[in-house]
Order: structure tokens, then sequence, then C-alpha cells
């Protein structure tokens, strides 16, 4: 049986992985340990999961290596938020001496940018070479790691206050031509499931694999038609343009980020590695799928 480590557990990747393997714990199909800081509230952490203080601020790594010792997986879901993601260093050295660790995942999880992105953008730039040096020092050390990508929730897409696809006003923002790239949708159950399968059916795939979880991708086109379809008319649609793109992604933060993402649905995204989407997941088992159109229908009542 693995013995799983979880970091960041009430982060926003940390709470998608929780449930799912708290429950694979309960079942007897692995063993979860909740790593948590120095002074953390632990009263509202799930019940017969064991859990481990660990104390990466300090920086100490013989201290770091008693807190994982004897974790086959080591799950880093630390925001990136203030340097957060450097937290990942002592950790990494800690688990280079590891004679039990088969597998690290490092906090990574976000939809990748394209070459065009990157190079007309410095904050992207930034925030992209910060999680590719804790990877290159990962395997400098020759730690086995396993990168997961992500597509974008559905309350993302679909119900904050700066998205841009808005079922209950019936409006799309488009970029134009809209083309036929697809972006992605991904719950946070489906993370979950994903990663408990990936775990338990084929954790020997893992070590310096690249895994891209993408439960639907989906369309300019297919967005109109879904809305279309629940409203009974096409939506409103609001178009931006190649000169918008050009000015937002010189933006820091949502503002290049918006950009990005506004052309890479009408040029798509190369998503890296093997692709797990809502079929592929289902039919191992461990996931019942759910539509596109029911997460459209499911932004309606958020």
């Amino acid at each position: 049986m693995l013995s799983v480590g979880l970091i960041g557990s009430r982060g926003f990747m940390g709470s998608a992985f929780l449930p799912a393997l708290t429950q694979a714990s309960h079942q007897g199909k692995l063993r979860l340990v909740l790593l948590h800081r120095p002074g953390s509230d632990t009263s509202s952490f799930p019940e017969n999961v064991e859990k481990r203080m660990i104390d990466l601020a300090k920086g100490d790594v013989e201290d770091i290596a008693r807190s994982v010792e004897g974790l086959n997986v080591v799950i880093s879901a630390i925001t990136g938020r203030n340097g957060g993601h450097q937290l990942q260093i002592p950790l990494i050295d800690a688990l280079a001496s590891s004679k039990d660790l088969l597998i690290f995942f490092p906090s990574e999880y976000a939809t990748p940018f394209r070459q065009e992105d990157l190079d007309r953008s410095e904050f992207l730039r930034r925030m992209t070479c910060g999680k590719a040096a804790i990877i290159a020092h990962a395997k400098e050390r020759k730690v086995p790691v396993t990168i997961l990508k992500n597509a974008t929730v559905p309350f993302l897409l679909f119900s904050w206050d700066g998205a841009k696809f808005r079922p209950k006003e019936n409006s799309l923002k488009l970029y134009s031509p809209r083309g036929d790239g697809t972006r992605g949708l991904t719950s946070k159950d489906f993370s979950g499931a994903a990663l408990v399968h990936l775990l338990l059916d084929r954790p020997e795939t893992l070590p310096n694999a690249t895994i891209s979880l993408v439960e639907h991708s989906f369309s300019s086109q297919l967005l109109v038609d879904t809305f279309t379809k629940i409203h009974g008319r096409r939506p409103d649609i609001i178009e931006t343009t190649e000169e918008d793109y050009q000015r937002g992604i010189k933006e820091d933060g949502f503002g290049s980020m918006g950009a990005a993402s506004d052309k890479s649905l009408s040029v798509g995204v190369d998503w890296p590695g093997e692709t797990i989407d809502s079929e592929s997941l289902s039919r191992t088992g461990r996931w019942d799928t759910k539509s596109f159109e029911d997460y459209v229908r499911e932004s309606l009542d958020n």
C-alpha cells in the first residue's frame, strides 16, 4: 500500500485532491498523511488520517526529511503567492535522500501557456520560469517527478466576477477571428479522481512523466451552441481582437493571463504529455461522466 503525503491540503489544488485521497485512505487503498505547517489548526482535517508537521519555511533539510520519512508519494500543492514555490527547494533536497520515495508531484497544475504568450509577457515568463526552476532542481537531485497539468475549473470559466463566459447573462466574450482551437475544463472532483486513478492503477508509469488532466475540451462554437440550447436563443457575443491581445498580454497578473486565455480559445492549447479526459477516466470505473453542458447548467445556480 502506498504511503501518500499531501502538503497544502487547504489550498486551491490541495482541496481538489484531499476528498478523493481521504476516501481512498478510509477504504484502505492507500495511507494518507497530511503534512501541515507549524501552528496550523488541524481540527478541521479529516478524521482517521495521520497528520505530521513539516516546517519548510525554516529550511532545515534534516528536519524535513524526518517529516517525509516512509512516504512513497509526496504531493505538493503549495501556493505560488509571495514566492511560496521556493519552499519546495528544501523539500526536494530532503526527498533526494529518501529511500522510500517513488513519486513527487511538484506544485505545477496550471494550463500551459503558448510560446507566443511567453515571448510577449514578462509576467508570464516569470511565473512559468519559477515553476520550471523547481522542476529542474528536482531532476538535478534525481527526485522522480510527475508533472500534472490541469484545465480551468468551472467556477472560473462561468461564475466568478471576471468570467468571460456568463451563462446567467447568456453572454460570451470571444476572441475574433474565432478559429477552431479549444481550451479545457477540469473540475476539482475530476482532478482528485484522476490523481487517485494514477496512484492506485498505474503508479509505475508516473516517475518522470507529464500528464494533462483535461476533463472536457471546448471550442467557441461549442460555447455558442451550448448557451443557445440552454436559453433558447443565441448568446450575446462581445468580441476581442488582436489589438486587445497585444495590449493585455503586456500587463501583469490577470491582464496578461486573460489575454492569453482569450486568444488560446481561437488557436488552441498545446497540452503536454499524456492527456486524461472524461471518457478515458470513466473507463477506469473511477469517474461518472458529466457533460460540458452539465457544468454550464450547474453554474446557473451558483
